[in-house]
């Protein structure tokens, strides 16, 4: 049999949830449901059961604006996506010439083979399946 946990109320939930948040830009680390539940020393299950508007305020609230780490980790990003998107074609060009090169070198083997075959007089064994 499971025992009963007193619930907090909906306000106790919103308020410890503006605490972890303003914890959270202080230090740069996210707001995460399990952190929460600790912090009201519920499980994870029955605070998203219980709060779903609480939850549901977790997931609009806005990036975190940690001053140092969290900006030139986008703007790196940001720099890395754009260097990434403009490579993007090149490589694309890149990859169908190779296809058509081991293309055109495959059709080329199989006349050398069958050249050498002829020139041989190797007759083929015809293959069965």
């Amino acid at each position: 049999m499971t025992r009963r946990i007193p619930l907090p109320t909906a306000e106790t939930a919103a308020h410890a949830l503006q605490d972890l948040t303003r914890q959270a830009n202080v230090t740069g680390r996210r707001v995460s449901v399990s952190g929460l539940a600790r912090r009201l020393g519920l499980p994870n299950t029955t605070l998203r059961r219980h709060y779903p508007d609480v939850i549901d305020e977790m997931g609009t609230a806005g990036p975190l604006n940690h001053p140092g780490r969290r900006n030139s980790h986008d703007k790196e990003s940001g720099q890395t996506a754009n260097r990434l998107r403009s490579e993007n074609p090149d490589l694309r060009t890149h990859l169908d010439i190779a296809i058509t090169h081991i293309q055109r070198l495959t059709i080329e083997n199989d006349q050398l083979r069958r050249q050498a075959e002829t020139a041989s007089q190797i007759r083929r064994i015809p293959r069965d399946g």
